[in-house]
């Protein structure tokens, strides 16, 4: 979901701000920030019942995504009034930042969840599952989904999957 969604926030924005170096200069940082604050939540948030945050999390990131995708067309067209830069990194904070934050506080949440005492304690299994589903959402994203639908289409079909994932947790 996290690749994906950068794709989609660059097809989001590209009306608004344009679609060069300085927008995926945002999306790229953002994101960076964004899983960044995530982990360190996540990681507090371990010690507090990891197994029922973690089934959750995937569905309030899907409330997220669906109130992006309804918000956005009154949020982001005010953007172009401060500016590529300044809407750029704006419009990709709105976008994007909430519902990262939420999916990459997954992470250590599973950590905490497969915890063995011994080496890595999973970490590095996590990390591999994770990495792996960042591709596959990017070639769903971007070869799937982009060319057939509207972006905001595009968050509503990633929502459904989290929720998805989210039930059969």
């Amino acid at each position: 979901a996290t690749l994906a969604l950068e794709l989609i926030a660059s097809r989001l924005l590209t009306p608004y701000v344009g679609g060069g170096l300085t927008v995926w200069t945002a999306i790229l940082s953002v994101t960076l920030l964004a899983l960044a604050f995530g982990y360190h939540v996540g990681s507090r948030w371990s010690a507090h019942d990891p197994r029922r945050l973690f089934v959750r999390i995937p569905a309030l990131a899907a409330v997220v995504l669906g109130l992006t995708a309804a918000l956005y067309p009154f949020l982001l067209p005010q953007l172009a009034v401060g500016g590529a830069l300044t809407g750029a990194f704006v419009g990709v904070t709105l976008v994007l930042a909430p519902a990262l934050v939420l999916l990459s506080a997954m992470g250590p949440l599973g950590i905490a969840l497969i915890r063995t005492g011994e080496g890595d304690s999973g970490a590095g299994e996590v990390f591999a599952v994770s990495t792996v589903g960042s591709v596959a959402g990017v070639f769903l994203a971007a070869f799937a989904l982009l060319p057939f639908m509207a972006p905001p289409a595009t968050l509503g079909v990633l929502a459904l999957a989290l929720v998805a994932v989210s039930a059969a947790s």
